[in-house]
């Protein structure tokens, strides 16, 4: 066999190797990223998701009371993302963002229908500039009272526990960003008079001004207990609960964390 012949032979099986590699690369790949699409996330979902959820009833119920299951808070998250604004919709939306802390120090419901959500009632019908933060420490039925806003990405949300929404037009929630979900690293009503993790709640006002594209002089904080009734306009919020008589300051909490 002459060496023409030898090489062309050999050309010949690396093309048919060559063609093989790539037939296998064109129906293994898609298969493979299909299966991982289909396994891998919603495993690791669902296990940072039971974890989280089991920390958010220990911490907040000494571990004893139950709460809404793994499939309850699926159905919750993707419930309140139909609600929520587009990605991008917030920046711009408004030129104050007024945050309030609200912690309770009476019993929780845990029975009923609305099992652990406790009722509080948000007027933002006259915030015609300004957006809402909610910091709370138990699980919150926020209920849009009287009329509806006609404004998109006005309100926010973020803590441990999880919420819901009653009465509240598509679009109106910018963003959440909660422990029960998912989410790490969430503030906490007390964190912002706890010097251990101040740095955890600088942290996240800082990151919802950013979501905003606002600049710290636009912001607002104001703590309540017990709060049901909410209202929030541009000049302020008040409600029905009772006042802390100790606000933290942004500026000077924050400085250097």
């Amino acid at each position: 066999m002459s060496s023409s012949d030898t090489s062309g032979a050999v050309a010949e099986r690396l093309l048919k190797l060559a063609i093989a590699l790539t037939l296998m690369v064109l129906i293994a790949g898609p298969v493979l990223a299909l299966a991982m699409h289909l396994a891998t996330p919603r495993l690791t979902d669902y296990v940072s998701r039971n974890i989280l959820h089991s920390l958010y009833k220990a911490s907040n119920h000494g571990g004893i009371t139950s709460g809404p299951d793994y499939y309850e808070l699926e159905g919750l998250e993707d419930k309140l993302s139909s609600f929520a604004a587009y990605r991008g919709e917030a920046k711009g939306a408004a030129r104050a963002l007024q945050v309030l802390l609200i912690t309770f120090d009476g019993p929780q419901s845990t029975s009923g229908p609305a099992k652990a959500l406790t009722p509080v009632k948000l007027d933002m019908a006259d915030a015609r500039e300004s957006a809402a933060l909610i910091i709370a420490d138990r699980p919150l039925l926020i209920d849009f009272a009287g009329k509806a806003p006609t404004r998109r990405a006005m309100l926010g949300v973020e803590g441990v526990a999880p919420f819901d929404l009653r009465n509240a037009p598509k679009g109106v929630l910018s963003g959440f960003k909660i422990a029960a979900f998912g989410a790490a690293r969430v503030a906490r009503p007390d964190q912002a008079n706890d010097a251990k993790d101040a740095r955890i709640f600088c942290a996240a006002i800082r990151n919802w001004l950013t979501f905003y594209g606002l600049a710290p002089g636009a912001l607002r904080l104001d703590a309540a207990v017990n709060a049901t009734g909410i209202r929030v306009t541009d000049t302020g919020v008040t409600h029905d609960g009772k006042a802390q008589t100790v606000v933290p300051d942004f500026a000077a909490l924050c400085r250097g964390r």
